[in-house]
């Protein structure tokens, strides 16, 4: 049996990684859509302006925010970013039961 060198080994395992956080950012969350609303007013920011931050269509944005839609771990990666929260809000708002 041929040894595999630490670079194969290394390639490897980042194409699994890469695989595995592409699988985890297609996951669909369940968010709190009106601490999500507050939060956009608190930083003073539209819809429409969130959702050409994100290259997508304000509609595509209401719907996952109302739940018509699904909202990705990857979105609420991509609205983490934009809105500037922390991880404390973040959890509050894309990881709630309510």
């Amino acid at each position: 049996m041929q040894k595999k060198s630490l670079t194969e080994k290394v390639s490897r395992c980042n194409l699994v990684y890469v695989a595995w956080m592409r699988q985890i950012q297609r996951e669909v969350i369940h968010m709190n859509a009106n601490k999500l609303k507050a939060k956009l007013i608190e930083k003073g920011l539209t819809i429409d302006t969130i959702a050409d931050l994100m290259n997508i269509h304000k509609s595509s944005l209401y719907n996952k925010i109302d739940g018509s839609d699904h909202m990705t771990v990857y979105d609420a990666m991509r609205l983490k970013s934009i809105l500037d929260l922390n991880n404390a809000e973040a959890l509050d708002i894309f990881l709630s039961k309510e």
